[in-house]
């Protein structure tokens, strides 16, 4: 969800085209770029590429952090973390950005 309000909030269009778009895990063990992922899918056009991070707790107040982001062009390739290639039980506890293609029809 948080990689969806990144895409949506990051690409120049806001998210335009005809239907709604995709947001993708980039795994980056693959070392493939978000051009070369979005191509693969029915949304083939990519936007942008975002890492997040985000903290595994509840806000207590007003203007406290609870997460941080990247915006990346489409064929960087090399940034952020992998959730895909992380164990289940290793996903909630990973203390790194984890990277996602912004892609559309």
């Amino acid at each position: 969800m948080a990689a969806a309000a990144a895409c949506g909030g990051s690409t120049a269009s806001g998210g335009s085209g005809c239907c709604g778009n995709g947001v993708m895990v980039r795994n980056t063990a693959d070392v493939k770029t978000c051009i070369q992922i979005c191509s693969q899918t029915i949304y083939s056009n990519c936007d942008e590429e975002v890492s997040v991070y985000g903290r595994e707790r509840k806000a207590s107040k007003n203007g406290e952090t609870l997460g941080y982001f990247y915006n990346y062009k489409c064929n960087a390739g090399t940034n952020g973390g992998s959730k895909a290639s992380n164990a289940d039980e290793s996903v909630m506890g990973y203390s790194s950005y984890f990277s996602y293609c912004c892609c559309r029809r």
